[in-house]
């Protein structure tokens, strides 16, 4: 996508956005003009973010969170980025 081109959604929800391929993810969209709202467990925060950039921390499995978030930014798309780790946060 060029610069001067409208991206094709204006908002996206990545759960898991902030690991690894999270961030790679957030980076793409982000640079095609898309804002992103990253969705993630503690302690997974980054440190810093980018202009249209939103860090929400939270847990996936608590659905009136993620509902919340939903109603609150209103992604038209969802990108499931997310893995529960046995043993993790009572999991």
């Amino acid at each position: 996508m060029h610069r001067n081109e409208k991206p094709l959604f204006e908002t996206a929800l990545l759960t898991g956005g902030n690991g690894n391929l999270g961030q790679l993810v957030a980076d793409r969209l982000l640079d095609s003009g898309v804002r992103v709202v990253k969705f993630d467990v503690p302690p997974m925060e980054p440190e810093s973010t980018r202009d249209d950039e939103v860090v929400v921390v939270g847990d996936i499995r608590d659905l009136e969170q993620l509902e919340a978030v939903i109603l609150e930014h209103r992604p038209w798309y969802r990108v499931s980025l997310c893995v529960i780790v046995v043993g993790q946060f009572g999991g």
